[in-house]
């Protein structure tokens, strides 16, 4: 087994709580809004942060845009914290997931194998799986990422390289 190196996510009812427009994701409330509350924002950020201390880069794959992306996030201070440039919305490809996954692991030089995707629409996490041989997923359900999804973040994390 490899290290792990990559995690990628939607944003959409995966990291945020909701489907995010642009006019949700700014202003003073867009903790509560659009990511569901201090303490699920806290969870989070202290997933982030561990993943990223193990070494892994983090990236967000959405069909929402860029711009509501980086709005919502640079709200919470996300995007250079955790995410850099590694944003892609719906005007930087069309794309299946897939197909952009791929891309991005070309680019970074990570093999399939060494990439963790979480995604709240089956049909994503079937067509990752289906086109991305080894890659692990994880479908989050629900409102986002809640307690037992970290939890598999954190295993899948601790694999032995």
């Amino acid at each position: 087994m490899s290290k792990p190196e990559l995690v990628v996510f939607d944003f959409d009812l995966t990291l945020a709580s909701m489907n995010v427009g642009y006019f949700d994701a700014g202003g003073s409330n867009v903790v509560d809004r659009c990511f569901g509350g201090k303490e699920r924002v806290a969870m989070l950020e202290n997933m982030l942060q561990s993943v990223k201390d193990r070494g892994c880069t983090l990236a967000v794959v959405s069909q929402n845009s860029k711009a509501t992306i980086k709005k919502c996030m640079q709200s919470l201070r996300w995007t250079e914290r955790f995410f850099g440039g590694l944003i892609i919305g719906w005007e930087d490809s069309e794309e299946k997931k897939s197909t952009i996954v791929t891309n991005l692991l070309k680019e970074l030089g990570i093999a399939p194998e060494d990439m963790l995707f979480l995604d709240d629409m089956p049909s994503n996490i079937r067509d990752v799986r289906a086109n991305v041989a080894g890659s692990g997923t994880i479908l989050v359900q629900g409102k986002g990422i809640m307690a037992a999804d970290v939890e598999s973040i954190k295993t899948w994390c601790n694999r032995q390289s």
